[in-house]
C-alpha cells in the first residue's frame, strides 16, 4: 500500500454526492457489492505488497 496521496484509493467513494437510503435509485445491494469489490482490490494490493516485502527480506 502506498502512502502517496495521488494513488488511487479503492475505498474512496466515487460518487461525489452521498446516497440517501430513501432515494429511489439507492440500492443497498449495489452499495454492498461496490464495497466488496473495493475490499477485494485492497486485499490484492496488500498481498502484492506482502509478496514484495517477503522477496526483499528473502524469507
Amino acid at each position: 500500500m502506498s502512502l502517496d496521496p495521488d494513488d488511487f484509493d479503492p475505498l474512496a467513494r466515487r460518487d461525489p454526492q452521498p446516497r440517501h437510503p430513501k432515494d429511489p435509485r439507492y440500492s443497498a445491494d449495489a452499495e454492498i457489492l461496490a464495497l466488496l469489490r473495493q475490499l477485494i482490490i485492497r486485499v490484492e494490493r496488500l498481498e502484492e505488497d506482502m509478496r514484495k516485502a517477503k522477496e526483499k527480506l528473502k524469507l
